[in-house]
């Protein structure tokens, strides 16, 4: 039976959780922006901390690591943004040239012609064969699509010139602020938690751990992968190199690896007849795919703390299938909050239970 009290907490309630909602709806579309920037202060806040015990001046500080972050990571980034785009462009334009290169040309149909012999020992049907043409016109539609993806992808958020330096000012902005406000802003966390003091601090201990062991590891490798694969596609002569050194840090986010973008590249230069630039690039590329990874993983965090690939692999797509470009990361920081939920419940909950 409903009293006054229960009447007046029911109201109460409701009305939080209608503010709640409001509130989301009003920054879910600066989310992104906000994970970024906790995630660079995160990065950067032993920097943070060294700065301010020796310069005993707050804004100091948080000017100095702020301008670290900008100038070493931010606009870094979007000048390689630009690049990539930029070299995205070129290889569009020469799509078509490359699939017509007379010796791959060449090396296709006399390939082709294998093929079809297999195909022809099984069906009698002349349409079951594939001719060079074929092929060819399959290469072009799939290179112009795959550019054309990344291009938009790349793009999308420089569409308007508005809205990327209203983003950009507000990933400024958050930076500066959170750098000192960001102890304040785990104890609100903990003070509107309704659990115990001891758990919210072992979970927030717990993610931030995960997602510097865990993610830093992984995309920290990817980058360290990718800038050695451009460099050595830049030294044998492939075009776009930077292109393509994005292409591999992506690549080794998922379970092959980046065996899925050097080797065919191996491939057409053996084909094209530049043996010493397949040769050095297969050298270089087993190093990476089934040297350096390990390495690098394991020299940057803990080896139980990398996060298994196919598991990331999952997380990345779902999370850009779910949230679009933004769910590069915030599929793997779900995964991550998730494991770090269940390192608190294993420490927790299902010790006492036993």
């Amino acid at each position: 039976m409903f009293n006054q009290q229960n009447l007046t907490n029911a109201f109460f309630i409701s009305v939080v959780v209608l503010l709640l909602l409001g509130f989301i709806y009003v920054f879910a579309p600066f989310a992104g922006i906000f994970f970024i920037a906790l995630i660079l202060v995160e990065l950067f806040y032993p920097w943070y901390e060294f700065l301010k015990a020796k310069l005993r001046f707050e804004i100091l500080a948080t000017s100095i690591a702020g301008i670290t972050v900008i100038l070493s990571v931010v606009i870094p980034l979007i000048i390689l943004g630009i690049i990539i785009v930029a070299q995205a462009n070129t290889l569009l334009d020469d799509v078509g040239t490359f699939w017509t290169d007379r010796t791959l040309v060449e090396e296709i149909k006399d390939g082709l012609d294998q093929v079809n012999e297999v195909i022809a020992s099984v069906s009698s049907n002349p349409e079951h064969q594939i001719t060079t043409q074929e092929l060819q016109n399959t290469g072009i539609d799939f290179s112009e699509k795959f550019l054309n993806s990344i291009i938009n992808s790349l793009s999308s958020s420089a569409t308007s010139v508005a809205r990327f330096i209203a983003q950009f000012f507000l990933l400024l902005v958050l930076i500066f602020v959170l750098f000192p406000n960001r102890d304040k802003l785990y104890k609100a966390i903990k003070d509107l938690s309704p659990l115990e003091d001891d758990v919210d601090q072992l979970f927030i201990k717990n993610l931030k751990d995960s997602s510097k062991d865990v993610l830093l590891a992984t995309f920290v490798t990817a980058v360290g992968l990718g800038v050695l694969g451009g460099l050595t596609y830049w030294v044998i002569g492939i075009q776009s190199p930077v292109f393509w050194g994005m292409i591999i840090s992506i690549a080794t986010l998922i379970p092959t690896g980046a065996s899925i973008v050097w080797f065919p590249t191996v491939i057409y230069l053996a084909i094209t007849g530049q043996t010493l630039e397949a040769i050095v690039l297969f050298i270089i590329g087993m190093l990476m795919t089934y040297v350096f990874d390990t390495m690098l993983k394991t020299m940057i965090s803990r080896k139980e703390a990398v996060l298994n690939s196919t598991i990331l692999a999952f997380a990345i797509i779902g999370g850009l299938e779910t949230f679009g470009t933004m769910g590069f990361i915030y599929g793997p920081m779900i995964v991550v909050t998730f494991i770090s939920i269940m390192k608190v419940y294993k420490a927790k909950f299902a010790e006492k239970e036993k």
